[in-house]
């Protein structure tokens, strides 16, 4: 189960530690404690439109965008056009759908439309997904996907546990994690050793998995037997953005970056 408490504690931590990395973690600090008092009930993205799905869409969203109007400007300000961008749930449901496919096409067509930031759109999708959708995983053995098997996303990174010696791939708009073997490549989604790796100089426990397969993108791993839960995986990505800024200089681009990312 994914520990916000522990995360909002690290970020605390990390904050005063690496002064050059508040401002995202700022952002992650205000979306983890929204999403950490959501409950009630769970959807599936199929469910959205379910009468069920519709109450819960509405609920979310309302908090969500009350939630928003902490964030400091200009994302507090834009809020009056993203309520009345999202007043049905119908456009809800297509809204985080085209989020979760990754439909940059259809996302920037309704920032257009509706006058409204790109990453703000970008923002809202992680605030709403995650408290809406609980991922559901296998408990034993290992998946050959490189797919979130609860919601379809892509992964955000990869993190070798201690729990057995596993590695799980994470997912950002539901917080599943799903075990692999270690051999597979969330790259091209085939198990093969013919993997090449970079790693961090001032986080040695970091590294972007390259894939033969896949030219100048990469997949970043993280080690989580340091860290006292696998969740702070997620707050430790955000707090190391130089080493994607450096590999993006190198002329690599990140497979995926988590919906927290700007587009």
């Amino acid at each position: 189960m994914f520990d916000f408490a522990l995360c909002l504690a690290r970020i605390r931590q990390l904050t005063e530690e690496r002064p050059h990395s508040a401002a995202p973690l700022e952002l992650l600090k205000r979306a983890l404690s929204f999403q950490g008092r959501q409950t009630g009930g769970r959807l599936k993205p199929e469910d959205f439109l379910s009468p069920r799905g519709r109450k819960t869409l509405k609920e979310t969203f309302i908090q969500a965008l009350t939630a928003l109007e902490g964030f400091p400007p200009p994302v507090s300000t834009q809020v009056p056009g993203v309520r009345i961008a999202f007043r049905r749930a119908d456009v809800m449901a297509r809204f985080l759908k085209a989020t979760l496919a990754e439909e940059t096409g259809y996302l920037l067509r309704k920032a257009r439309e509706k006058n409204l930031n790109l990453s703000l759109l970008n923002l809202l999708g992680f605030l709403v997904l995650p408290a809406l959708l609980v991922g559901e995983g296998p408990s034993k053995g290992t998946l050959r996907t490189n797919r979130c098997p609860c919601c379809g996303s892509r992964p955000q990174f990869g993190l070798n546990s201690s729990e057995e010696g596993r590695r799980y791939l994470f997912c950002p708009a539901c917080y599943l994690r799903w075990p692999v073997r270690r051999d597979f490549c969330p790259l091209c989604g085939q198990e093969h050793q013919d993997t090449n790796y970079l790693f961090a100089q001032e986080t040695p426990t970091v590294r972007a998995h390259l894939c033969p397969q896949e030219e100048k993108t990469y997949f970043k791993i993280i080690e989580a037997r340091e860290l006292e839960a696998d969740s702070l995986a997620l707050v430790e990505d955000l707090a190391i953005l130089e080493f994607d800024l450096a590999l993006e200089k190198k002329g690599l681009k990140r497979w995926a970056r988590g919906l927290l990312w700007p587009p």
